[in-house]
């Protein structure tokens, strides 16, 4: 069987969805991450039949703090190699800045940013020990294209928010 798979956080709906579906259909095995678990059977049960890979998921809520670890935990315990790391969960809030919660910004912030940052850390040492890392960064030298770490993009979307309120 072949460990290696994509994780892909916020990958039950919509732009993460689509990602997986993309990344199933170039032979990829899944891994999603979100906060609802039926969704989750659901996707992985439509990626499984529809592309002939392996999909699996952790539910998981990137605003709670201990939910970073318990996911990198998750991974090494099933023996997934994670080869493709998407850091797509996010969310808005709608209420003016003055007006929301502390909670609710840090938890924003957390799922944002500091999650972004946690599980990049956490699994970029893992991809450098593969290779991995230096596999893009040649491929990129020969597709004359800069590999970009999401976590500079994630980071200023949450900085957006403060910015903007």
């Amino acid at each position: 069987m072949n460990n290696a798979y994509a994780l892909i956080t916020g990958g039950s709906s919509g732009i993460g969805f689509e990602i997986a579906k993309d990344l199933a259909g170039r032979g990829y095995n899944i891994l999603l991450v979100s906060r609802n678990e039926q969704n989750l059977q659901d996707c992985c049960n439509q990626l499984s039949d529809e592309f002939d890979i392996s999909s699996d998921y952790i539910s998981s809520d990137l605003a709670n703090k201990e939910s970073v670890r318990h996911i990198y935990q998750t991974t090494k315990e099933r023996g997934y190699d994670i080869e493709i790391l998407v850091n797509n969960a996010g969310y808005g809030i709608a209420t003016p800045f003055h007006v929301t919660s502390l909670e609710d910004e840090e938890k924003f912030i957390r799922v944002l940013a500091t999650s972004v940052i946690s599980l990049t850390k956490l699994f970029v040492s893992d991809m450098v020990e593969k290779k991995i890392l230096e596999y893009l960064n040649q491929f990129a030298k020969v597709k004359e294209v800069e590999v970009i770490p999401v976590v500079l993009v994630s980071l200023n979307v949450s900085c957006a928010r403060i910015l903007i309120a």
